[in-house]
């Protein structure tokens, strides 16, 4: 599941994984973590595209032979105005056969040092600016906005696949402790449900 206190499947997310229905939107930090967790090895095939189990069979599609759906948390409103949320199966776009490969869209690191520059985050008259500075202040955002352990490891790791940029991402991968990565393997209902109270999750806007 693990490696060097980094989750196994951290390395293979090259962008933040999301719905591409015809509803797109950006997974909860706990879907990401339920992701992250699973050992599903489509997961290996570097693609962020999910679609949900009605969408496919509404649209017709094909799934490929032995195709492992995940169990993904989405959200709805109530007639008195509320949330609630429950689970659905959701499939990799590298399982369903009438879609194409992904690619990629690679982003400048000017344009990511940028980003935190005018919202203050970054220094802009700092001789050196890296990427593990940009990383320092998002890992700094999360903590200042109240964020836990997990959660502000997830904001870290969920940037860096945001980040889009051409690099070795699992150089820059955080490291959870052996009690978080104990807790997170014994108790993962409680701490998906923990993570995804933290509602908006850590996002710099």
């Amino acid at each position: 599941m693990h490696y060097g206190g980094r989750l196994a499947n951290a390395k293979y997310f090259l962008e933040r994984p999301y719905c591409a229905g015809a509803k797109t939107y950006k997974f909860s930090t706990a879907n990401y973590l339920r992701l992250l967790a699973s050992n599903n090895k489509v997961i290996q095939e570097c693609d962020p595209r999910w679609f949900s189990i009605d969408e496919i069979k509404n649209s017709g599609w094909t799934l490929r032979e032995h195709a492992q759906s995940e169990l993904l948390e989405i959200w709805s409103k109530t007639t008195d105005g509320g949330q609630e949320g429950y689970l659905q199966e959701f499939y990799n776009a590298r399982d369903i056969l009438e879609k194409d490969s992904f690619v990629l869209k690679n982003q400048e690191l000017e344009t990511i040092i940028n980003f935190f520059q005018v919202r203050g985050l970054i220094q802009q008259d700092a001789e050196i600016v890296s990427f593990q500075y940009c990383i320092n202040a998002v890992k700094k955002y999360a903590e200042d906005s109240g964020a836990d352990d997990l959660t502000v490891i997830l904001a870290v790791q969920t940037w860096i696949t945001e980040s889009r940029l051409k690099i070795k991402a699992e150089w820059f991968l955080p490291a959870y402790s052996d009690s978080l990565l104990a807790e997170i393997e014994q108790y993962s209902r409680t701490k998906f449900l923990k993570t995804n109270q933290y509602r908006p999750s850590c996002e710099l806007a």
